[in-house]
Formats: structure tokens, sequence, C-alpha cells
């Protein structure tokens, strides 16, 4: 692994990709690209491990981030059932509302 100073001739930043989150990454490409050893991180070969590390901890961080959000989501649909009222009753007291609602559960 190693680090790249912004400017850095052959060092290009093609576009931003958005991610989930809002969070942006970019595509980034070296086409004749000239790193000094002391922007080395660690040893040559070596930066692939350290990476995995990092991928595997984000997966972790997106996941809880989802399943807090489908939480939520059930409230809000919860609450909303709630509160609304169709044809005279709760839309919570329609049976298929209450099927749907235990499946989201």
């Amino acid at each position: 692994a190693f680090f790249v100073d912004t400017g850095t001739p052959g060092m290009t930043v093609s576009r931003a990709i958005k991610m989930l989150g809002g969070q942006l990454t970019f595509e980034v490409s070296f086409e004749d690209c000239r790193i000094p050893a002391a922007n080395l991180l660690g040893t040559v070969g070596s930066g692939f491990a350290p990476m995995q590390v990092r991928l595997t901890r984000r997966r972790l961080e997106m996941a809880a981030w989802s399943i807090g959000i489908a939480c939520r989501a059930l409230e809000m649909l919860i609450q909303q059932a709630n509160q609304r009222v169709v044809f005279g009753s709760k839309l919570a007291d329609k049976q298929a509302i209450q099927w749907w609602v235990a499946d989201l559960a």
C-alpha cells in the first residue's frame, strides 16, 4: 500500500461515485506515475491484507446501518398504521396489515 499526494503527475481522479449512505468514493487511475519510496506504507506486496480488514469492517458498518434504517422504517409503519383510519377503523386493525407487520418484524 502507498499514498499519493493530490496533483502527483500521472495520477488522475476521473469521477466521483456516490455510495450507500451518501458517501463518495473516487475513481483514480495511474499512468506513468512515479511514487517516492517514502510514500510506501508497510512492505511491497503486503497491502492486500490491511485493505481486506478495512473492507470487512466497512461491510459490517453498512450492515448495521441498514438494519438501523429497517428498524426505524418498521417503527414508522406501526405508528402510521395505528394513526390512519380507513373505512371507519384503524389500519392497524386490519388483519392483512397485521400479517404484513408480523412478517417484517
